[in-house]
């Protein structure tokens, strides 16, 4: 799982298992972004939207697992999709 510490970084998204004990050894509070930008679907993603739906429960499922417990805030919108939104 890309998650894990000492999977390959990934360009602005290193694995979060690698700042948790870090945040926690300094009193910080992580927010997890959230897990879906609805204009930024990669084209590998399946195209029948329930299929698709289907995926994107298994990975809200599998990060409420993982994280749940660690993080207290979870941003369900994005900012910068807000101004998408609404046209801006």
């Amino acid at each position: 799982m890309r998650d894990e510490e000492g999977c390959r970084d990934i360009w602005r998204l290193p694995p979060p298992d690698r700042f948790l004990p870090w945040a926690a050894r300094y009193g910080l509070t992580l927010k997890a972004h959230p897990p879906l930008r609805h204009a930024h679907n990669p084209s590998w993603l399946p195209k029948d939207s329930e299929e698709l739906r289907e995926l994107y429960r298994e990975r809200f499922r599998e990060i409420a697992t993982r994280y749940g417990e660690k993080l207290q805030v979870f941003e369900v919108v994005d900012e910068a999709q807000v101004g998408l939104m609404n046209g801006e």
